[in-house]
């Protein structure tokens, strides 16, 4: 779902949410990786998850989910 329509203090904290994620994400990814390119794999990451929880959920396919994983496994 998308921030735009809810209060601003909300979309803060989603926002804050995902970006605590994210840098999470770019500290644990390999250093041998450049700046770049981890921030790249982590948003890649992030919206491949929160996208395939969307459809799951949308469809009933938990499936859905456990396929993105698999993937992003590589």
């Amino acid at each position: 779902a998308e921030s735009s329509g809810l209060p601003t203090a909300l979309a803060e904290a989603v926002a804050a949410f995902f970006k605590a994620n994210i840098d999470w994400l770019i500290a644990a990814l390999p250093k041998e990786m450049t700046p770049r390119q981890r921030k790249a794999r982590a948003n890649q990451i992030v919206g491949t998850l929160q996208g395939a929880m969307v459809l799951a959920s949308s469809l009933r396919d938990q499936s859905i989910f456990d396929d993105a994983v698999a993937q992003l496994n590589g």
